[in-house]
């Protein structure tokens, strides 16, 4: 089975370009393969930000009879 891909055009600086196209023929992939690995990883971040979320603020106080109470400020 084929894989569902999209053909796009990105506008990427000339020197940037020369980085990425020396950086692909260092590590010996393409040019396609590092900026696939760059668009996951933002994407990867983007997820994991979202997923660790809290409510702030968060307090834990602790009374006199020694029992944990949450309260919120």
């Amino acid at each position: 089975m084929k894989r569902e891909s999209i053909r796009t055009t990105v506008d990427i600086p000339a020197p940037l370009y020369r980085q990425l196209k020396e950086e692909a023929a260092a590590r010996g992939r393409s040019i396609r393969e590092l900026v696939l690995a760059g668009v996951k990883i933002v994407l990867l971040k983007q997820q994991q930000r979202q997923k660790s979320s809290v409510t702030f603020p968060l307090i834990f106080v602790r009374p006199q009879s020694g029992c944990e109470q949450r309260a919120n400020i």
